[in-house]
């Protein structure tokens, strides 16, 4: 198993013995590739949970109390208006 960079190339007979240890490595965001005589052929991913909408983004705790939105701000309602309104501004003559 060769890592560097946050990549893992391993062949496909270590990675059936290691196969818990890479799954952990892609869900803890490393890329992990599966080689065949050194050539990458298959890539492990980790399956990221669909998230609701509202529902705080994952990995951005840092903003945790700092960034406050209104409840329903990633609504298709206010996603449109808010669309609207940014063409009506880039429509406009005197935006540049």
């Amino acid at each position: 198993m060769s890592s560097y960079n946050g990549k893992m190339e391993v062949g496909i007979k270590q990675a059936k013995i290691d196969l818990s240890k890479l799954v952990k490595a892609a869900r803890q965001g490393q890329k992990v590739y599966l080689t065949n005589r050194d050539e990458r052929v298959a890539e492990i991913l980790a399956v990221r949970p669909k998230r609701e909408p509202g529902s705080p983004l994952p990995g951005y705790g840092m903003f945790k109390d700092k960034i406050n939105l209104e409840a329903g701000w990633d609504s298709p309602e206010n996603m449109r208006r808010d669309t609207e309104e940014l063409m009506k501004i880039l429509n406009t003559d005197d935006h540049a």
